[in-house]
């Protein structure tokens, strides 16, 4: 029996080929400091630096991570802190 003669096994192979998962997130950068904050550096050897805010999601057991990488230099202050508490 081929898969075109039967209705429900091209029906499912149809459905499993267009479904597709979403996740998503929000983050929310605010500045609390009483002045702008211009980012700004000198360049060293023409490459400038990079305060970067990295995120992971969903990554290990579902964990997620966020942290705060100098290794490309620092150009701009930088924090993270929770808007809540709780687990949604």
């Amino acid at each position: 029996m081929s898969i075109s003669k039967n209705p429900s096994i091209s029906f499912f192979l149809f459905i499993t080929l267009f479904h597709t998962t979403t996740n998503a997130a929000t983050f929310e950068i605010r500045n609390q400091c009483p002045f702008t904050v211009w980012a700004a550096a000198v360049p060293a050897y023409g490459a400038p630096p990079n305060t970067l805010a990295e995120y992971a999601l969903n990554q290990f057991n579902g964990l997620d991570f966020f942290d705060i990488s100098l290794v490309e230099g620092f150009n701009v202050p930088m924090d993270f802190s929770p808007t809540s508490y709780g687990c949604t």
